[in-house]
């Protein structure tokens, strides 16, 4: 039986896992990938740092894998999108990464803004609005900043194509991760010319652009001494982590959505053809699987919401936790579980770094309205864990407007491992909340079927999916909740209303991370 290896980059750990043929998980590595922030609003990567806490992930999967080493066909990486790095011409590195949360680019993203206007770059690149994160405004950067570099640079790369040159020696890059870099069409699947005229950016600059899935070649004599992979070893493109997450997760048809909530929350769902939204609330983005696209709503504080909750307001609870030998979170949500669902008139919005889909608002924050002297801090957990919901449910139904429907809901991310968020989100979706076995290695598992696709050991998506993917339970939604949900619903889009102009006012007048 073959194993395929799925490594997950994100922006500050990287995960490795080793899967067999049927999916099952034989060995996992965890690697930390510490970000530098060598100035207010700059994060940075030093790329061989990460390349090597790869090759230690990599070696003790190997180590692990004994003699089922010699079995490893292929490999694939499931990425974050955005941050990248110039490659001088000797394959060096000229600089650090740039992350994709790095704010440096605030007025980079309005010259671009202005030069094309919001819709003709939402109708090429599939994105509704150009943030400071997209890569091609911190391209502009170092064109105005760093004056010099791009006449030095052999070629711009992603994360995920970094990784594959350390693996291969070749320059190539895959579709889904390069849409919010705003230098690629999604329709025509090619490099955008007018922008890349913009930035100053020649197309023998970038990586030679293939779907998923595509065989990169064996990797080199150099990367299997370094990793203690099998010379034969494939290397297959993979896929934006929330792209290798759909198909970890099974969602590769129409009728299904997956939701990832850890810090931010992610809703992805596949679509027919590629279709934008006239109001520009939904993020297209093309798929893993050839022919097809997805839509890719996300939220910028969803689980970091409960994060800071805890952080500022539950030491005590945080102490319990410690003697107990367990999780913060969990003492929280046994205290959340005793209070009724909408809280009791306690409403949230959770956007305290700005909301993003489906009503963009960079001046939003945090809000708690309704608050009476009946309510606890128990209230306030709940509440946290409801508004996240109702930012899913709220993004739900705009999707459907869109024609893509949830019949089922992936759940994904550290959330779905609370039994009583995932009742929460049936509730107030009104749609079956499935989880996966495994769930937190999705994405991973996602990246090895790509790489399995392209080893031949799959013969199609729907084969794969079948084979590797297995779900853990189902949440069948509660009617009996559904009317104290509905009315904290209405409550929480009257009050987002209500408060826009008010969030408006204040754009731009301060800077808020969450860390």
């Amino acid at each position: 039986m073959a194993h395929l290896l799925g490594i997950d980059a994100g922006t500050t750990a990287l995960k490795v896992a080793l899967f067999d043929e049927e999916g099952h998980a034989i060995a996992q590595s965890d690697e930390e990938t510490p970000s530098l922030a060598p100035a207010p609003g700059f994060v940075e990567l030093d790329v061989e740092t990460y390349w090597q806490g790869c090759v230690r992930a990599v070696r003790r999967i190997v180590e692990l894998a004994g003699a089922a080493r010699e079995d490893i066909a292929a490999l694939a990486v499931s990425c974050h999108a955005d941050t990248f790095v110039p490659i001088g011409e000797d394959g060096r590195p000229l600089r650090n990464a740039i992350v994709e949360a790095d704010d440096r680019s605030v007025e980079e993203a309005q010259l671009i803004r202005d030069r094309f206007g919001d819709d003709p770059i939402y109708m090429v690149t599939g994105q509704p609005y150009v943030f400071s994160s997209w890569a091609g405004t911190k391209m502009l950067w170092l064109k105005r900043h760093e004056a010099g570099l791009n006449r030095r640079t052999h070629k711009y790369l992603l994360l995920e194509d970094y990784l594959l040159f350390r693996f291969t020696g070749q320059f190539v890059c895959e579709h889904s991760l390069i849409c919010s870099s705003l230098l690629f069409d999604i329709r025509t699947r090619r490099w955008w010319d007018e922008m890349l005229e913009f930035l100053g950016i020649g197309q023998e600059q970038l990586p030679a652009p293939f779907a998923s899935g595509h065989v990169v070649g064996r990797i080199t004599a150099a990367a299997a001494a370094e990793t203690g992979l099998p010379s034969k070893t494939l290397a297959v493109t993979g896929a934006l982590d929330q792209a290798a997450a759909m198909v970890g997760s099974g969602n590769i048809r129409p009728g299904i959505v997956s939701e990832s909530t850890g810090t931010v929350l992610a809703i992805c769902g596949t679509m027919p053809g590629c279709a934008t939204d006239a109001e520009r609330r939904i993020p297209v983005h093309c798929h893993a699987l050839p022919g097809r696209w997805f839509t890719l709503p996300w939220c910028r504080t969803a689980g970091a919401v409960l994060k800071w909750l805890r952080d500022n307001f539950c030491q005590e609870e945080t102490a319990q936790a410690k003697a107990q030998g367990t999780s913060a979170y969990d003492v929280m949500s046994a205290m959340a579980a005793d209070i009724p669902p909408g809280s009791d008139g306690l409403v949230m919005l959770p956007h305290l770094i700005g909301a993003v889909y489906p009503e963009f608002c960079a001046g939003a924050r945090g809000v708690f309205f309704g608050i009476a002297p009946r309510h606890t801090k128990a209230h306030f957990i709940r509440a946290v864990m409801e508004a996240v919901a109702f930012m899913l449910r709220r993004n739900l139904e705009v999707l459907e407007q869109a024609g893509v429907s949830a019949c089922d809901i992936r759940s994904l991310g550290g959330a779905s491992q609370s039994d009583l968020w995932t009742r929460i989100k049936a509730d107030v979706t009104r749609v079956p909340i499935i989880r996966m076995e495994d769930g937190s290695l999705a994405a991973a598992r996602g990246a090895a079927i790509l790489a399995g696709l392209g080893a031949g050991i799959y013969a199609t998506a729907e084969s794969a999916c079948e084979a590797a993917v297995r779900t853990s339970d189902r949440t069948v939604p509660d009617a009996s909740s559904w009317p104290a949900y509905d009315a904290a619903y209405r409550t929480y889009v009257k009050l987002f209303a209500a408060l826009e102009p008010l969030f408006a006012r204040r754009e731009g007048t301060t800077t808020d991370t969450v860390q």
